[in-house]
């Protein structure tokens, strides 16, 4: 067969096929993940993500994940979970211990086998599982309250010099509180890390509110302590802490 007859059928089976199976597409598929909140109660983090491409269908997803304690100074290398790979749903719910801040990344590959790099150019998507306030230091008279809705079924209630804290949080950390809110406006506490202080909550809502989840635009100044003061005649109950390390993105 002459070269010019193998040129021709080439080009009558490249017409033949649709414009995906003739070689056009040859770009990968790209995903993107859906923001999150950044402090999970639980022991799993759900995070969520949705592929996209221009002339194929997403067929599936792969997921790294990577774990790391909340205090460390970085991120720990990604591991991929054999679960994790393969998959077609558009979530993951990868296991996170407390005070531990799990990231992951996810690339998807279309139907015709391209497969999306793993990003190096979008930030990773990180929560961090909250640490409950009985597994701080703390000093001075805490009164222990219990409720089924309590974050792990109690909270600890600060009274007159007495305080929480916790050691180790890294310089450029941001910190999350999760406490019970009451509708009382001689209640109230306050937070100081590294360099910054006196950081709290003003709000009051019309009724209780169990294991609000409220963070903190300030970031620690340097490396140091974590701190839970009892301020006013009366005080909301406090569960738990969270600290986001400054390599986690921070959501919000």
């Amino acid at each position: 067969m002459t070269t010019k007859l193998l040129l021709a059928v080439g080009l009558m089976i490249s017409l033949c096929l649709p414009p995906a199976l003739a070689g056009e597409d040859v770009t990968p598929p790209y995903t993107q993940l859906r923001t999150v909140e950044n402090m999970v109660l639980g022991p799993h983090a759900r995070f969520f993500y949705t592929g996209n491409d221009d002339a194929s269908e997403v067929a599936s997803f792969d997921v790294r994940v990577s774990r790391t304690s909340m205090l460390a100074a970085r991120r720990s290398p990604w591991t991929r979970p054999a679960k994790f790979q393969g998959i077609i749903r558009d979530h993951v719910a990868p296991y996170v211990g407390p005070g531990m801040t799990v990231c992951i990344q996810v690339r998807a590959r279309d139907t015709l086998g391209n497969v999306e790099a793993w990003p190096t150019d979008r930030p990773n998507i990180c929560r961090t599982r909250v640490v409950h306030v009985s597994k701080l230091h703390r000093a001075g008279p805490v009164t222990v309250a219990h409720h089924e809705r309590f974050l792990g079924g109690r909270a600890f209630v600060l009274h007159p010099r007495a305080r929480l804290w916790l050691d180790g949080v890294r310089k450029g950390a941001r910190v999350g509180v999760a406490m019970t809110l009451l509708p009382d406006e001689e209640r109230g506490g306050y937070w100081t890390i590294p360099g910054v202080g006196a950081m709290a909550t003003s709000w009051h809502p019309p009724t209780r509110r169990f294991t609000e989840v409220i963070d903190f635009v300030n970031t620690a100044e340097h490396y140091g302590r974590l701190t839970i003061h009892w301020d006013g005649l009366k005080t909301q109950p406090f569960e738990g802490v969270a600290v986001y390390p400054r390599w986690m993105q921070i959501q919000g």
